[in-house]
């Protein structure tokens, strides 16, 4: 009897050490041990003893991921060459955060509020640095996954062990808001517009060169050829459709050109022709 009476007060006491100097941390939770007001060590899910009474732990904070949805508009660099300048790129993105449980002590030192405010601040300025090593908006688009892991492994170099903690960064897919959409239409008709206004240039000039060589005299010309017949037989050799005809008033001369030609480049062929025309033949010496 004695010998149960005395395991049981054994008992009694080991339980009351426990309960003195053992700490239990629920599941998904860390805490801090703090030594006379100190923090000293973090402790992660689990049974942990202190030292008490001169050693506490701090409550329970929950290690679980918490989200951020925030949004910015950012530019591009541009080209050096001159050719295009800024473009302006909406970007929508979410940060997926937890504490560390082994920098718990620095997450710590923050209140809610102010670390997802100081959080948002580092990722909007790193993801601002890297849109603008991107020369245009289609190559950021493009780019959207390495920009997204450029900005993440910045992030964990740098900010990481400051906070406390580690992130997930994710860039949504971009949808441009209708006033960039309708701006970004106008430049590429217009774009398009000065491609085709260049080769109609290019087009006029070879027309332009290939005239001028059939009006030089030729033995081997055809005698009945007038300005109107060497415009179409240049046009099928060079093999030049105008999209439209515009018919330009020449005095004595209709002449159908092409759409914003000028006038003045027609009378000047006109002339040559002309010139052309009038040189008379060299018949040959009878004997």
């Amino acid at each position: 009897m004695l010998t149960f009476v005395a395991f049981i007060s054994a008992m009694i006491f080991a339980f009351s050490i426990v309960c003195l100097f053992a700490r239990i941390v629920p599941p998904f939770m860390g805490a801090i041990v703090v030594r006379l007001g100190t923090p000293v060590r973090s402790i992660g899910p689990g049974l942990h003893f202190v030292l008490w009474p001169i050693e506490s732990i701090s409550e329970p904070t929950s290690l679980r991921e918490k989200v951020i949805d925030d949004k910015m508009m950012t530019e591009t660099r541009g080209d050096f060459d001159g050719d295009s300048g800024e473009e302006v790129v909406p970007l929508d993105f979410s940060i997926e955060y937890a504490p560390i449980q082994e920098w718990l002590i620095a997450f710590l030192t923050y209140t809610s509020s102010h670390l997802e405010d100081a959080i948002k601040q580092r990722i909007k300025s790193l993801l601002s640095i890297a849109v603008r090593k991107r020369k245009n908006r289609d190559e950021v688009y493009d780019s959207l996954k390495m920009i997204t892991q450029e900005v993440q492994d910045e992030f964990f170099q740098n900010f990481s062990t400051q906070y406390g903690v580690r992130i997930r960064f994710m860039i949504d897919d971009p949808e441009l808001p209708k006033e960039l959409a309708e701006a970004e239409v106008k430049r590429e008709i217009q774009k398009k517009e000065n491609e085709r206004r260049k080769l109609d240039v290019v087009a006029m000039a070879d027309l332009a060169k290939h005239l001028v060589e059939l009006s030089k005299p030729n033995e081997d010309a055809e005698p009945t050829l007038t300005f109107e017949k060497g415009i179409e037989k240049a046009q099928v050799q060079l093999k030049i459709v105008p999209e439209t005809r515009t018919t330009y008033d020449l005095g004595d001369n209709a002449v159908q050109a092409f759409g914003g030609a000028s006038g003045v480049f027609w009378g000047i062929l006109n002339k040559i022709f002309s010139k052309s025309k009038s040189k008379p033949k060299s018949k040959p010496k009878k004997n």
